[in-house]
């Protein structure tokens, strides 16, 4: 896989990881409906998939590795940027 398709691949993980992340936070805060300890589960639940992911991603796919650990990091501003939004929203 060439860097740009490395980069969208650890992009796609990371968005999927976002959405998520932001639904396991509101299960664990109580707004999502269900009690806090189904939110603890789905945060391990998510960090065990994300790993699993991740893993497959670099045995099973020829990826470019710094172009993979790019779209991986995107997480980081994008966590940010969706945060300020969702605080100006609410």
């Amino acid at each position: 896989m060439h860097a740009a398709g490395s980069l969208l691949a650890g992009g796609g993980i990371q968005v999927l990881n976002l959405k998520t992340l932001e639904r396991s936070v509101r299960l664990i805060l109580g707004r999502g409906g269900g009690p806090g300890s189904i939110g603890a589960a789905a945060v391990v639940a998510r960090t065990t998939l994300l790993l699993a992911a991740v893993l497959w991603v670099l045995v099973a796919v020829p990826v470019n590795v710094p172009g993979f650990a790019v779209g991986l990091f995107l997480v980081v501003p994008a966590s940010i940027w969706h945060g300020l939004s969702a605080q100006g929203s609410s």
